[in-house]
């Protein structure tokens, strides 16, 4: 639709109406706008939360419903979501990359017992704390420098463990970081695949209930 103005001083406005339609899967929202010519977009708002993406493809090849019906979950949540938000740090999985480290790198599990049993100690509490990978890296120093290495009551074998530690592990840390994949990430992917599977059977859009499926 187009308008001109009868003002003087107003510039032409174009304006163009377009159909969106919604389909509520869960908590997602997904807004669907066709623009024709192979270019569409995609909006999704999470239900009681402030997250919201979106993203928009000018080359599809084909129309909106049929291009995301064909694509993978990896592709569409890699491009409606940022990297950081994709992936998190795992406690569990760092912790056993550093105790991978320590067994084949450090010492065997029977030596120096005490001051492994202080190691495990601490690493764990070190890891309940942590929030990200950030924030690993910021606390490790203290977690290393907190190690009571007294325990080992040789000098020469103290001063050659405190120094792989901290050539080892201490010198570059981030490297034994792990991450897994986020629960929004694994969420907006099963809410996606729920809309494929509903744009392959419907042709209109209507209220979903995945538990129902």
């Amino acid at each position: 639709i187009s308008q001109d103005s009868q003002c003087k001083g107003f510039v032409k406005t174009k304006i163009k109406i377009m159909e969106i339609e919604k389909f509520i899967i869960g908590d997602y929202s997904f807004y669907l706008e066709d623009h024709g010519a192979g270019k569409g977009k995609v909006i999704v708002t999470v239900w009681d939360c402030d997250d919201n993406y979106s993203y928009f493809w000018g080359s599809m090849g084909t129309d909106l419903k049929s291009f995301l019906k064909r694509i993978d979950n990896g592709y569409f949540v890699g491009k409606m979501m940022e990297r950081d938000k994709q992936e998190v740090f795992s406690t569990k999985k760092t912790g056993t990359n550093i105790r991978k480290v320590w067994k084949s790198e450090i010492m065997q599990w029977y030596e120096h017992q005490e001051f492994q049993k202080d190691f495990r100690e601490k690493l764990n509490s070190f890891l309940d704390e942590i929030i990200d990978k950030n924030h690993f890296v910021y606390e490790f120093d203290s977690f290393i420098n907190s190690l009571d290495f007294y325990l080992i009551t040789d000098k020469y074998e103290r001063d050659r463990i405190e120094s792989d530690i901290k050539n080892i592990l201490q010198s570059e840390c981030w490297h034994l970081i792990e991450t897994e994949t986020s629960r929004d990430y694994r969420n907006l992917s099963q809410a996606f695949t729920d809309l494929k599977k509903h744009l392959k059977k419907h042709t209109t859009p209507e209220l979903l209930n995945p538990s129902n499926k």
